[in-house]
């Protein structure tokens, strides 16, 4: 009698322990509540670098919420909840502007949070700022230019590429935010890669593929004919 009487003592002081620490359902993943995910959403919005430089906090205001049900296919899913915030900072710009010169106007914003089990996965501001990384995103417009111009700079389009054969073929969206795949196709008037200036070349026309890999506004990878690293300027291992 005793020692359940211990047990059921100890269950009771674990329990308590854990409402003093705080724990709720987001600490394990678990799934959790529409109002819950909303009020994590909110402090997220409110306790971010941007929100706390000049963020009005009586400008906050929900304009729209979503849910996803459950894969039913996956035991483990979760819901998912999408939160549509606006809001008005007193300055330009985004992030945290300590230091720097922003014209002081009144500048509206909507902020797009998804929560799952208790986790923001997404939060993005005006589709530009990504809160989670700090970082600007980018558009698949002006990733192309970034791309498109990489090529047309690289040594090898600089020695003896064909301007105007230049074409994109393809374009893969990768699986982060502002990334993309750019796939183009040109001709160059010689054999080889690179700069060959002072190299005996065999004077014909060369088809060329060329892969680059843009991830918000940097090029992360490229590759031509999945034989010469355009970045580091040389010969891909066998």
């Amino acid at each position: 009698m005793q020692s359940k009487f211990l047990v059921v003592s100890l269950i009771l002081v674990a329990a308590a322990l854990m409402l003093v620490a705080g724990c709720h359902p987001s600490d394990t993943g678990a799934d959790i509540t529409l109002e819950q995910s909303r009020t994590i959403a909110v402090n997220f919005l409110l306790n971010s670098p941007m929100f706390k430089f000049d963020g009005k906090p009586d400008s906050v205001k929900l304009t729209a919420s979503s849910e996803s049900p459950k894969d039913t296919n996956n035991p483990n899913s979760l819901r998912q909840f999408a939160f549509t915030y606006e809001f008005i900072c007193l300055h330009a710009g985004y992030g945290d502007r300590s230091g720097q010169y922003v014209a002081e106007v009144e500048t509206p914003h909507t902020a797009q949070i998804v929560v799952t089990g208790g986790n923001i996965i997404s939060a993005i501001i005006d589709e530009k700022w990504d809160m989670l990384t700090q970082t600007m995103l980018f558009t698949r417009e002006e990733s192309l230019q970034i791309a498109e111009q990489f090529v047309r700079n690289d040594l090898t389009f600089v020695f003896d590429g064909v301007g105007d054969s230049l074409r994109l073929v393809d374009i893969v969206t990768l699986r982060c935010p502002s990334c993309w795949q750019f796939v183009f196709e040109f001709e160059s008037t010689h054999l080889g890669y690179g700069d060959r200036s002072g190299q005996v070349l065999l004077q014909v026309i060369t088809p060329h593929k060329a892969i680059i890999t843009v991830e918000c506004g940097e090029v992360k990878s490229a590759v031509m004919d999945e034989k010469w690293d355009m970045i580091n300027q040389r010969l891909l291992p066998k």
